[in-house]
């Protein structure tokens, strides 16, 4: 039953990562997938770190608002 359920996380989190704009989706992929921090992204990327953070913050709540109704559901349905 549990690797079940990682694999419907694995296949969720691919999609939800999908919903993302491109710059989006690579500033969040270099942080929780990369380990790389705001500074050291806007530096990889040569992007201002002010535009790093804005694009991590809209990209964590798209991913919320597209996985809290997921999870929810999972929740209702006991898996």
């Amino acid at each position: 039953m549990r690797y079940a359920t990682l694999q419907f996380d694995r296949s969720l989190l691919k999609d939800t990562l999908l919903t993302l704009r491109p710059e989006q989706r690579e500033i969040v992929i270099l942080a929780y997938f990369g380990g790389l921090t705001h500074s050291e992204i806007s530096k990889q990327l040569g992007q201002p770190l002010g535009t790093v953070k804005t694009r991590m913050r809209l990209a964590l709540k798209k991913l919320r608002s597209v996985l809290r109704p997921q999870y929810q559901e999972q929740a209702d349905v006991g898996l």
